[in-house]
Parts: structure tokens; C-alpha cells; sequence
């Protein structure tokens, strides 16, 4: 398995930092790399809850389908996929601190073929890097959001 991980503050109460990360319909307004997303149940937050998003990767649109396995608001969420011969999992955590919040997303994949691991080998902790600066870059697109969205102190 190989992992990237990113974190900040944010100056928002974390209710409104969840609300942002949790609205995934809301992320082609709201984080910039994002080009849709179409719901695949009739729910759209919550455990089990399955959509498709279209986003830019590298330059290409790229679709997805993810699902949530873990649920508890407003201090974790958890979403898996599975694609190309790997498991890929993205663990938001949040915690209030003030009227503040501290996000941290971490970003597993894991090979689960054995195409998946002759690509994961060589390339996979190259791949985390750029990963890496794209979660950054995701990460302060929902944190401007969600400090536009605060309660004046």
C-alpha cells in the first residue's frame, strides 16, 4: 500500500468545514478540478451513499465511481473506489479547535492485481507526489469555501 497524506487549518467551525467536505454534488462549484458528479443512490450523503464524478487528472477528465463506508459527522468520512487494478480509500478527519478546524486527508491505494502491482512498484510513490499536490490544491478549494461560508466572530 502506498499513502499520501495533507492537512490545515481552517477558520471556520467545523460544521461548516464538514458540511463543505460532505456536500460532494456541490464539489464542481466548490473544488476547482471537479467537472461533475451524478448520484447513483437515492441518497447522497450517508453510509452507502454511491456517485459518479468526472474530474481533470492530469489534463484528462477522468470518471470515478466512490461510495462511502464510513460516517460519522462532523469528524470522519471515509470513501473507497476501485479502478485500474487497485483499491483506493480517502480518509477525512476533522477536529474543532476555537471556532477553528484542523483537516487532515490521507489517500490510500492499494494494488489489488497484478497489474496493479507492476504499476504500484515503480511508479507509485512518483504518482503520491503529483497525488499529493492535487489533494493540497482540492483541499484549499473546500477550506476558501467553507472560511467564505463562517459565521463572523
Amino acid at each position: 500500500m502506498i499513502q499520501a497524506e495533507v492537512g490545515r487549518s481552517v477558520a471556520a467551525p467545523i460544521e461548516v468545514v464538514w458540511s463543505k467536505i460532505a456536500a460532494f454534488d456541490a464539489y464542481p462549484d466548490t473544488v476547482g478540478s471537479y467537472v461533475s458528479v451524478e448520484y447513483l443512490t437515492p441518497q447522497t450523503s450517508g453510509l452507502d451513499a454511491r456517485w459518479r464524478q468526472t474530474r481533470t487528472v492530469f489534463g484528462r477528465e477522468h470518471a470515478q465511481v466512490l461510495g462511502i463506508v464510513a460516517w460519522s459527522p462532523p469528524n470522519r468520512l471515509e470513501t473507497v473506489a476501485q479502478a485500474s487494478g487497485a483499491h483506493y480509500s480517502t480518509i477525512y478527519q476533522l477536529e474543532a479547535f476555537d471556532q477553528a478546524t484542523r483537516v487532515t486527508v490521507r489517500f490510500e491505494v492499494r494494488a489489488t492485481n497484478l497489474i496493479g502491482l507492476l504499476v504500484q512498484r515503480p511508479f507509485g510513490h512518483r504518482l503520491m507526489a503529483s497525488t499529493r499536490e492535487a489533494m493540497q490544491r482540492d483541499l484549499e478549494d473546500v477550506a476558501s469555501a467553507a472560511e467564505r461560508n463562517a459565521p463572523e466572530a
